[in-house]
């Protein structure tokens, strides 16, 4: 139980009665769980990434290599195209 000061208990109900709402509800659509569970379109999202990644995995050193090179490519690329406009680059112990 909440020890609250009569005025504060007061005000709580009154804003729940005007919201048409218990006290309850309001103080749970107020404070809602920090540590709530994934909707489920967001488990949708999750379970693709995973199979994407588990897609994606490899052993091949030629493979890991290329892949490698495409993306210090892809973040030389994107620095040049920052440092040409005035802008930080975004990888900067790269290149």
């Amino acid at each position: 139980m909440f020890e609250l000061a009569p005025e504060i208990e007061s005000s709580v109900r009154d804003y729940a009665a005007r919201e048409g709402v218990s006290i309850n509800e309001l103080l749970a659509r107020t404070f809602p769980p920090r540590h709530s569970l994934p909707s489920p379109k967001a488990l949708r999202l999750i379970e693709a990434i995973r199979q994407w990644q588990a897609e994606d995995m490899t052993d091949d050193e030629e493979e890991l290599d290329r892949r490698d090179r495409e993306r210090a490519e892809l973040h030389a690329n994107l620095n040049q195209s920052r440092q040409n406009s005035g802008m930080r680059v975004l990888f900067p112990d790269e290149g």
